[in-house]
């Protein structure tokens, strides 16, 4: 490299540079050579160093969500770290075993960090953590890890995103004041620090119209909201690439080409509607009984309503 250096410090001062064919020569000898590969290698070093991006999540998302992140590394070919809490370990093997059984890669490095217990979305050492990683998406735009990050992201020039896990703030739920008009501690902590990440945040990843309008009520420009409607790949999901299997699905669940079926699609959690499904499925079945034997509900998803579906 100084050998180099030392080439390049030549060629602008121009010491010893009379024509134009001495500016040929000199590239087209060992020397020119020599230069064109180290900066060639230099160049190669800086896309490498580029290609990193880190994921920071004091609490882990819904597995569909870490599936996500997983598919989108894969696709645009860069390395990736999950940064998380000790508290999270278990829940992350789990999304591995869930993965193996689909016969998915994860290319997550996974790394745990303490917190504390006074704010479990607190992650000792995050700093360090992302240090070098050019892109940085942390989930929650109300979590105090999200905060961490970005005191970190100004000394290394990051770029942060926001992906949304609280789109309406706490204190519109339950209130900022005490029944004897005291600020609630919680509530003060909370909004100082979200309005902190909403101020210096680059980008906020949203999955609805209502999620993105809160933030953007919040003093948010438009042009760092990015909304992401959640929905089926049509190109992908489509009538002639599933008639195969659909037949291999109605063979592997012993239904015949007549039965009918109905699909949950989305997490198996209260919030989603999983248990209106069931109850309204129930409610068919018992107001058309012709339909009882010929008529299936699946769900396509995972959740902590699970063991209670299954005993309903």
């Amino acid at each position: 490299m100084t050998k180099a250096t030392c080439h390049l410090k030549s060629l602008v001062e121009g010491s010893f540079w009379k024509t134009e064919s001495d500016w040929l020569n000199y590239f087209q000898s060992p020397n020119g050579e020599e230069l064109a590969r180290t900066e060639q290698l230099y160049q190669s070093s800086l896309f490498t160093q580029g290609k990193k991006i880190a994921f920071v999540a004091s609490i882990l998302p819904h597995p569909c969500e870490l599936e996500l992140w997983n598919e989108c590394v894969k696709k645009i070919g860069f390395s990736a770290k999950l940064i998380t809490s000790e508290k999270e370990k278990i829940n992350y093997e789990k999304f591995l075993e869930w993965m193996h059984v689909d016969k998915i890669s994860v290319v997550f490095d996974f790394v745990t960090l303490d917190g504390i217990s006074e704010n479990s979305s607190f992650l000792a050492g995050i700093e360090a953590e992302v240090e070098g990683y050019p892109i940085i998406i942390s989930a929650g735009e109300s979590s105090l890890s999200s905060y961490q990050v970005i005191k970190a992201r100004r000394l290394n020039q990051a770029r942060l995103i926001i992906w949304q896990q609280s789109p309406r703030p706490m204190h519109t739920t339950l209130g900022s004041y005490s029944q004897n008009g005291i600020l609630l501690p919680q509530i003060a902590r909370e909004k100082t620090v979200r309005k902190e990440i909403l101020k210096n945040a680059d980008l906020f990843l949203c999955f609805d119209k209502d999620s993105a309008g809160w933030i953007f009520a919040e003093d948010v420009s438009a042009s760092r909201i990015k909304r992401i409607p959640r929905g089926i790949d049509f190109s992908h999901f489509n009538a002639e690439i599933c008639t195969e299997r659909k037949r291999k699905l109605r063979q592997l669940l012993n239904l015949s080409e007549t039965d009918t079926l109905i699909f949950h699609l989305g997490p198996l959690e209260l919030e989603s509607g999983s248990m209106d499904t069931l109850y309204a499925f129930k409610n068919l079945l018992q107001s058309n009984k012709n339909l009882t034997n010929s008529t299936r509900l699946c769900f396509f998803a995972s959740g902590k309503m699970n063991s209670q579906l299954r005993q309903l």
